[in-house]
């Protein structure tokens, strides 16, 4: 059996710092789906950022989290989250060529770009609130070169306003 465009590409999400809950059921997905290096960002639309010392516990538990979901679904390695670092820092780390920020305004999905990669290419995804990025945002990433994509249509992610 093929394997599918998630597991060939080698994988890195970075994410807005959101409500624990959030990050906690992202944490789990990454984990299952192999992601392999799990940050936080911190985004114009980020609505609460945590102090060092709160970030430090929510790290920890994210880590507690990633291995036992990664160990429950077979994977032998597991994200570990890193520190939270601004957007631009994000935007300056990553290879253009490899990220894509999901916005749901985007109209690629990101399913079609997964298959558009060569096998064993990198990906860093970049995830934004649920009303996406910040419009300044989009447009000092697409000035760095980086892709946007959508979920699709019909996908909502748990905290979506209905």
């Amino acid at each position: 059996m093929a394997a599918s465009p998630v597991e060939q590409v080698r994988s890195t999400c970075a994410r807005i710092a959101a409500e624990a809950r959030d990050v906690s059921i992202d944490t789990v997905k990454a984990a299952e789906l192999g992601v392999q290096s799990l940050g936080v960002m911190v985004t114009a639309r980020a609505r609460r950022v945590p102090d060092a010392g709160a970030w430090a516990k929510r790290a920890a538990r994210m880590g507690r989290i990633a291995e036992a979901a990664a160990r429950q679904s077979g994977r032998g390695a597991w994200p570990a989250p890193g520190p939270l670092v601004p957007f631009d820092h994000v935007l300056t780390e990553i290879d253009a060529a490899q990220g894509v920020m999901l916005d749901p305004r985007a109209s690629a999905p990101l399913a079609d770009l997964l298959r558009s990669r060569p096998d064993g290419e990198g990906m860093t995804i970049l995830v934004g609130p649920d009303t996406g990025f910040d419009d300044s945002e989009l447009r000092s990433a697409a000035d760095r070169g980086l892709s946007t994509a959508s979920l699709g249509a019909g996908v909502r992610s748990p905290s979506s306003p209905r």
